[in-house]
């Protein structure tokens, strides 16, 4: 898995907590910290493995994410990306290099609550 993030404490410190089998953050990125859209897909195409995992804080991820994927998850928070939301999505590409807006596939989405109470953990 490719992990990226900002450099920022907050989103390292979530890594860290997420207590991944990468030994560590595979890039961190200055210009991610309060990015566009764009920025967002830019840095993504810079990816080297095929799954990614790609850390990001609101407000920017909410936008990206609706940007990527049509059509949009009917999840009513998916807009708003609420703290610990996870999205998952699959692109019909063969390289990152060649993400483009709105060919994303949502797989799943769900926020904090949804995923402790699926893990057992109230």
């Amino acid at each position: 898995m490719y992990a990226i993030a900002s450099i920022t404490l907050r989103t390292r410190e979530t890594y860290e907590r997420l207590r991944l089998e990468t030994e560590r953050l595979s890039r961190q990125v200055a210009r991610l910290h309060l990015a566009s859209a764009q920025v967002y897909l830019e840095c993504l195409k810079k990816a080297k493995m095929q799954i990614v995992l790609f850390l990001r804080h609101n407000p920017g991820i909410s936008n990206f994410a609706t940007a990527m994927t049509a059509p949009r998850p009917s999840h009513k928070q998916f807009g708003y990306f609420p703290t610990c939301a996870t999205w998952v999505a699959n692109f019909a590409i063969s390289q990152w290099k060649d993400l483009r807006a709105g060919i994303g596939v949502s797989i799943d989405f769900a926020v904090s609550r949804e995923l402790m109470e699926a893990s057992g953990n109230r």
